[in-house]
């Protein structure tokens, strides 16, 4: 109970420090079509992945939240800068852990136009964001979606 209680006051702190930078909250979706991942992903990435089948049509849990807001950007055709945050469950097999379910929280700037300036302003809020919540020891993992251009294009 406390641990959830001390995630939730890092989800508030930060869901402000977000939106004061711009950045929208982002639902994603739990399930997927499993085409969509079939088409696009290495097979290391699919089979971390929890698969089911409904009326003939293969689905998944989301094994990750960038991955989702990248096909949420892809499906809504935009082509403006988005800034968005997420923070959800993710499943994923994983032969070092017996919990299949991983909490993550993110944020992304797509469709930039200024990516040396956007990737600024992502490493600054990242920072801003550690320093507020005033941790002993902090695991940031920053990426970028480039190594995703042929799955967004």
């Amino acid at each position: 109970m406390k641990s959830k209680n001390l995630f939730e006051k890092f989800v508030n702190n930060i869901s402000k420090t977000l939106a004061k930078r711009g950045f929208k909250y982002l639902e994603l979706n739990t399930v997927i079509p499993l085409d969509y991942i079939n088409k696009k992903t290495s097979d290391n990435f699919r089979n971390s992945m929890f698969t089911f089948t409904n009326k003939n049509v293969e689905f998944a849990l989301r094994s990750d939240l960038s991955v989702m807001s990248l096909l949420r950007y892809v499906e809504s055709g935009s082509k403006k800068k988005e800034k968005w945050w997420y923070q959800g469950e993710i499943f994923r097999r994983n032969e070092n852990s017996e919990n299949p379910v991983y909490k993550q929280l993110g944020f992304e700037m797509l469709g930039s136009n200024n990516e040396k300036k956007d990737d600024q302003e992502i490493l600054n809020s990242a920072i801003n964001i550690v320093k507020k919540l005033n941790l002993k020891s902090v695991e940031l993992v920053i990426g970028n979606t480039n190594i995703f251009r042929k799955f967004l294009y």
